[in-house]
């Protein structure tokens, strides 16, 4: 996807919820809107299954389900480590991007 403009947080979260969609049809994911961080680079958006969301169950949590970057200018995505916290994968991921590196 290359955009003539800079996305927005609508278009962001739009790709994100179809690739989102596209990776696991079965999980019908949503995002937590409350936890979306937004950077310089882009947005940071963390989601789970339906179903969690509406259990509040762990158990329909899916192991590995790491947050998702969709970067401002062009619309490209990353996923995020799970294997070290959120905030910190991040920070990580903002260093690299500013350095030329992600």
């Amino acid at each position: 996807m290359s955009p003539s403009h800079d996305l927005t947080k609508q278009e962001a979260q739009a790709i994100a919820i179809k690739l989102l969609h596209d990776s696991q049809p079965d999980a019908e994911y949503e995002i937590f809107s409350d936890q979306t961080m937004e950077r310089d680079f882009g947005w940071v958006f963390f989601y789970a299954p339906r179903r969690y969301f509406e259990t509040k169950n762990p158990k329909y949590l899916i192991p590995g389900d790491g947050p998702l970057v969709v970067l401002r200018k062009d619309g490209a995505t990353r996923f995020l480590p799970t294997s070290v916290p959120p905030i910190p994968a991040v920070a990580e991921f903002e260093r690299r991007w500013k350095s030329g590196h992600y």
